[in-house]
């Protein structure tokens, strides 16, 4: 599995940020369909509520909101 820039743009995360080959993009669904799920409930504040579940649950999937050794940065 190659991974490559996610675009040639001016922006930072263009140049920062990565996505996999066709293949790899495919195998990586596959396995969230297979392995993640989703729950929904009702907030008042949103943004706080995942800014809190971020922190305690540590998703590894999620590069930003807590100190995620796999961010690059």
């Amino acid at each position: 599995m190659s991974a490559i820039p996610r675009s040639a743009g001016a922006s930072e995360s263009n140049v920062r940020c990565y996505r996999f080959v066709k293949d790899g993009e495919e195998r990586l669904t596959e396995w969230m369909r297979e392995k993640l799920e989703v729950g929904v409930c009702e907030a008042g504040s949103p943004e706080a509520l995942e800014a809190d579940l971020i922190t305690s649950m540590k998703p590894l999937l999620n590069l930003k909101g807590w100190s995620n050794p796999n961010a690059g940065g």
